[in-house]
């Protein structure tokens, strides 16, 4: 054999090992990888049912609880502030009537406890639409259908809404 064809020989069988090493080392990364992606995968899936589902399901409870219970105790606070309005104007009135100093701070102390009830009230309210977006955000998030927020307009916005009717109204009539 000669030198030429011995270094070839040499050669061949030095690529073959390598590549059969790199095979080996190959096949053995991808099953490290595979394993690794595998214990990923189980962990991951054990932090959303084991962690992150728990927790979503509470948030949306106490939500959706703190909503509800918002949404009455401002209505309630709303109907004694205008029991106190009420009581403290029949006050107001009595102590001409009677001319008691003493009625006469009864009045403005009713009067300051139904504007403190009124302010409540509106806090109240506020926290109960407050948390009704939180929960309709946490459950877009979820991809699930949002609850309907119950607006309830002031009597101007009432009014405004009826204007604003009544020109698109005309408009369309003129257009017509």
């Amino acid at each position: 054999m000669s030198n030429n064809s011995l270094n070839t020989t040499t050669t061949t069988m030095s690529n073959e090992m390598s590549n059969e090493t790199s095979n080996e080392t190959n096949d053995n990364v991808s099953k490290l990888t595979n394993n690794e992606s595998s214990a990923y995968y189980k962990m991951r899936l054990r932090i959303i049912n084991d962690v992150i589902v728990p927790y979503l399901e509470n948030e949306a409870n106490t939500l959706s609880r703190w909503t509800t219970r918002c949404d009455g105790i401002g209505n309630y606070l709303s109907v004694f502030s205008k029991l106190f309005t009420g009581a403290s104007s029949v006050i107001a009135y009595s102590v001409v009537f009677y001319d008691d100093r003493n009625l006469a701070f009864l009045a403005g102390l009713t009067g300051t406890i139904a504007l403190m009830l009124n302010q409540l009230s509106s806090y109240a309210k506020k926290e109960s639409h407050n948390r009704i977006t939180l929960l309709n955000n946490l459950l877009t998030y979820l991809k699930i259908s949002d609850i309907p927020v119950q607006i309830e307009p002031n009597r101007d916005d009432k009014i405004m809404i009826d204007d604003i009717n009544y020109i698109s109204n005309y408009n369309n009539s003129v257009n017509v």
